[in-house]
C-alpha cells in the first residue's frame, strides 16, 4: 500500500511540473510560428509597363503600389533589382491611368496571379489600348542567386505585343555570323513567356551580343552588344515601340544583380 501511495504521488507531482512548464512550451512554438511566418508573408514584385499608353498607375489587391509608371520603365528601378512587397497568395492585379481610379485598364476584373512568400517576381504590363483594348498583365518569377564565380547570367522576358510569333535569342560574342551552326540559346520564347536563365563565361570587354530574330528565322529583328561585369544577371524586356507597329530595336535591359 505504501508503495502504491508513493507512486501515485509521483505521477501527480510529475503532472504538475507538466501544466506549469506548458504555458512556456506553448508561447515557445507560438513564437516558433511567428517567426517562421514574418519572413514568409510578404512577396516582392516590381513592374515593368510595356503598354505604350499614358503613364500608369497599378493596383495590387485594390491598394495602389507603383505611381505613374511610363511606357518602357520599369519600377523599382535598377540597378541593381529594388523590390516593392505585396501580401503573398492570390494577388488581384489592376492598371489606372494615372491620377484615376475610374476606367480599370484590365476591366471589371483584375489579373490574378498567385505570388509566393519571399519570392521575387517581375510583373509586367502587357498589350495595347488602342482600338480594342487587349492590355493585360503576366508575371514571372526572378532568381537573383548569384552566379558561379567567372560567369554572368541572361534573362529575356518577351513582352512585344505586336510581333506575331515567338522569338530565338542568340547570345553570341560581337559580329558572330547567326545560323549554320549558329544556334539559339533561346528557342522559340512566346509573348507573355521569360526564358530560363543563360550562364555564360564572363566574356571580359569583348562583350555580349544579343540577337532576337523571329523563331527559325536570320533575320534580326534587334541586335545590342552589352559589356556585364563578371557576376551579373540582366534581364532583357521585349517590348513595342512607342507607335505600337512593331517591335522596339531598343529592349528595355535590367541589370539584376551589379
Amino acid at each position: 500500500m505504501v508503495l502504491i501511495h508513493k507512486t501515485a504521488f509521483w505521477r501527480i507531482d510529475n503532472m504538475f511540473r507538466l501544466l506549469k512548464a506548458l504555458p512556456i512550451m506553448l508561447a515557445i512554438a507560438a513564437l516558433s510560428l511567428i517567426a517562421t511566418g514574418c519572413g514568409s508573408n510578404q512577396a516582392h514584385i516590381r513592374v515593368v509597363n510595356a503598354i505604350p499608353s499614358s503613364d500608369l498607375d497599378v493596383d495590387f489587391n485594390s491598394t495602389k503600389v507603383v505611381s505613374s509608371i511610363s511606357f518602357g520603365n520599369v519600377q523599382p528601378t535598377t540597378p541593381p533589382a529594388q523590390y516593392l512587397s505585396v501580401a503573398s497568395g492570390t494577388v488581384g492585379i489592376q492598371a489606372y491611368v494615372a491620377g484615376s481610379t475610374t476606367s480599370p485598364i484590365f476591366g471589371a476584373n483584375p489579373i490574378t496571379s498567385p505570388l509566393g512568400g519571399s519570392n521575387d517576381y517581375t510583373v509586367v504590363l502587357y498589350g495595347t489600348l488602342s482600338g480594342t483594348n487587349n492590355a493585360t498583365a503576366f508575371v514571372v518569377q526572378d532568381n537573383n542567386t548569384t552566379p558561379t564565380t567567372g560567369y554572368v547570367e541572361f534573362r529575356v522576358i518577351n513582352a512585344s505585343y505586336t510581333t506575331a510569333g515567338s522569338v530565338d535569342v542568340y547570345l553570341i560574342p560581337p559580329n558572330t555570323n547567326i545560323g549554320g551552326s549558329v544556334i539559339p540559346q533561346i528557342s522559340g520564347l512566346a509573348q507573355t513567356q521569360g526564358s530560363s536563365y543563360q550562364s555564360l563565361t564572363y566574356p571580359g570587354t569583348t562583350g555580349v551580343s544579343v540577337v532576337v530574330t523571329l523563331h527559325g528565322s536570320t533575320t534580326p529583328l534587334l541586335s545590342h552588344t552589352y559589356d556585364p561585369p563578371t557576376g551579373a544577371i540582366f534581364t532583357v524586356v521585349l517590348y513595342d515601340n512607342q507607335s505600337g507597329n512593331g517591335m522596339n530595336p531598343t529592349p528595355l535591359v535590367l541589370q539584376d544583380i551589379d
